[in-house]
C-alpha cells in the first residue's frame, strides 16, 4: 500500500503477520473440538495488538529498511513529513531516541497503544465469554500493560508542557 494513511482495516490485515501462531492455536483447539469459532479471531486480535506494540518498538529499524508498517505510516501521515526525512532520523546514531521523542510528543505512541489496547480488550472479552481462561488472562495482562503505557506516556507528555 505504501506510505499512505492507515485505516483500521489496514491494521487488521497485519494480523496475517501473526498467522502461524493462529494456525498452531487453531490446530490445538480443533483437536479439543471446542470454541474454534471464538479462539481463532480472538487470537488474531491479540496478535494484531502485539504486532502494533512490536512495530512501535521497531520503528527506527522499519523506517531505515523502508518497511511501511502501520505505525510508520501513522507517523508519516500524522506529522505530514516525507518518509526520507524520518528515515534520516531513524539511521542516526542516537539509537532512535529522537524518533521515540517525536512519537511521544506527537501523540503517535499513545495512538498506537490505544489501538493495541482495543485489540487486546476485544480478544479478552471473546476469550472470557468462551471460557478460555488462560488466553483470556493473557489478553487481560496485555490490556493492563497497554493501559499502563498510555498512563506513562500521558504523564511524560504532560510533564513536558
Amino acid at each position: 500500500k505504501g506510505w499512505g494513511p492507515v485505516t483500521d482495516s489496514d491494521i487488521a490485515r497485519f494480523a496475517n503477520k501473526s498467522a502461524p501462531i493462529a494456525a498452531v492455536m487453531q490446530c490445538i483447539e480443533l483437536s479439543q473440538g471446542r470454541h474454534t469459532e471464538v479462539l481463532v479471531p480472538a487470537l488474531l486480535d491479540f496478535c494484531t495488538g502485539l504486532q502494533l506494540v512490536d512495530d512501535l518498538e521497531d520503528l527506527s529499524k522499519d523506517l531505515s529498511a523502508d518497511n511501511a508498517t502501520p505505525v510508520a505510516c501513522i507517523l508519516i501521515n500524522d506529522l505530514q513529513l516525507p518518509h526520507k526525512a524520518l528515515k534520516r532520523l531513524a539511521v542516526r546514531t542516537d539509537g532512535g531516541a529522537q524518533l521515540r521523542a517525536i512519537c511521544l510528543t506527537s501523540g503517535v505512541s499513545e495512538s498506537v497503544f490505544t489501538a493495541a489496547r482495543r485489540y487486546f480488550q476485544r480478544a479478552h472479552v471473546e476469550l472470557e465469554r468462551a471460557g478460555i481462561e488462560c488466553f483470556a488472562a493473557l489478553a487481560q495482562y496485555w490490556t493492563d500493560r497497554a493501559n499502563s503505557r498510555i498512563t506513562s506516556i500521558r504523564q511524560v507528555r504532560d510533564g513536558l508542557k
